[in-house]
């Protein structure tokens, strides 16, 4: 029983009647068909086909160039032009096939790959409903636009009934490099929020991160387990910027300060000590990663009583919408910091 051929080996067949056809082509009509016809073709391998098969490909190309400038007639000088650049493309082709072989994916299936990734991870952030009067807004921005950045937002449904949980995790580093590493930390922290008791969330987050034995770094996080029923929150944070508390009956605002653990990952066995409080009709509360706050310029105390005054401003109705947005915008750090903030109001 004879096998069928696979995808890959069918668009191989395909594209080599096309190299053969243009071939064809340009042996007939050596002056109306240029020989950087083949040039598409050799873009189009480089994005369908896996490393082995563009090598055979690129094989049968070069053997109709070869063909070519022996039977059809041609100036030599603008021929060889051609011929070492239609070369530059295949070896170009070539080294981007090689590196998508080590994922085990070829063409636009790294791409693709990658979409998902990005769209999965963007769901762990995800703010679970809320009781009617409550409201989260969440925004992170990478730098200079980057989707893959270092800092994280995470929620879920609270490991007690009827709480919710939201961590933001700030990796440190920038660029691919971290948001590789942040990618990682998201999914497996994603796995706890919810699962585990709050007060022990950020010892078993930290736990998981000393075993990956990170030689080029740590992460800050910061924890928030809220009862939107009766209003009680507690937030724990882990070498993290402090949590804002916004108090309607007074109209201002002031830290969430507790004694600070260490950032995760530095050392096994840490305690990551709580903060009660209370949300009531028109507070609200504000995390934020350090790219809101921290400016090259200024001491991060300067930043928290920026970040206040943008609130203070941000204020219209007792509705805080918008204002995770806006602080990302005009984060001090600027647009070459990943920044993040997540606002939860009371009306």
């Amino acid at each position: 029983m004879t096998a069928k051929p696979t995808g890959e080996a069918l668009r191989l067949a395909l594209l080599v009647a096309l190299a053969v056809a243009v071939f064809a082509v340009l042996a007939r009509f050596p002056e109306d068909v240029p020989r950087s016809a083949y040039a598409p073709l050799i873009l189009l391998a480089g994005l369908m086909l896996s490393l082995r098969h563009l090598v055979v490909y690129y094989g049968v190309v070069l053997g109709c160039l070869a063909v070519g400038l022996v039977l059809v007639p041609t100036l030599w000088n603008r021929a060889l032009i051609i011929f070492l650049v239609l070369v530059f493309m295949m070896a170009t082709m070539l080294v981007l096939a090689r590196s998508r072989e080590g994922l085990g994916v070829y063409g636009t299936g790294s791409e693709a790959l990658l979409r998902d990734l990005r769209q999965r991870h963007s769901k762990l952030g995800e703010i679970p409903t809320l009781p009617e009067g409550w409201h989260a807004e969440g925004v992170i921005a990478g730098a200079n636009g980057d989707t893959f950045l270092g800092d994280v937002l995470l929620s879920a449904e609270g490991f007690h009934p009827h709480h919710a949980e939201f961590c933001l995790v700030d990796v440190s580093g920038k660029g691919l490099r971290a948001g590789t590493r942040a990618m990682t930390l998201a999914a497996a922290l994603s796995g706890l929020l919810g699962q585990v008791e709050p007060w022990r969330f950020l010892q078993a987050a930290n736990s998981y991160l000393v075993r990956q034995q990170w030689a080029e770094g740590f992460a800050t996080a910061v924890h928030l387990d809220l009862d939107p029923v009766f209003g009680h929150f507690s937030v724990s944070s882990a070498g993290h910027p402090p949590a804002m508390r916004y108090s309607f009956a007074t109209g201002t605002w002031e830290q969430v300060t507790t004694e600070a653990g260490p950032a995760l990952g530095l050392m096994d066995n840490m305690n990551f000590p709580r903060i009660s409080g209370e949300l009531h009709p028109g507070d609200a509360l504000v995390l934020y990663t350090d790219g809101i706050i921290e400016s090259r310029e200024n001491e991060l105390a300067g930043g928290i009583d920026w970040m206040g005054g943008i609130a203070e401003r941000a204020l219209r109705d007792g509705s805080f919408s918008g204002l995770a947005k806006q602080l990302t915008e005009s984060a001090r750090g600027g647009p070459d910091d990943d920044r993040a903030a997540l606002v939860i109001w009371r009306l």
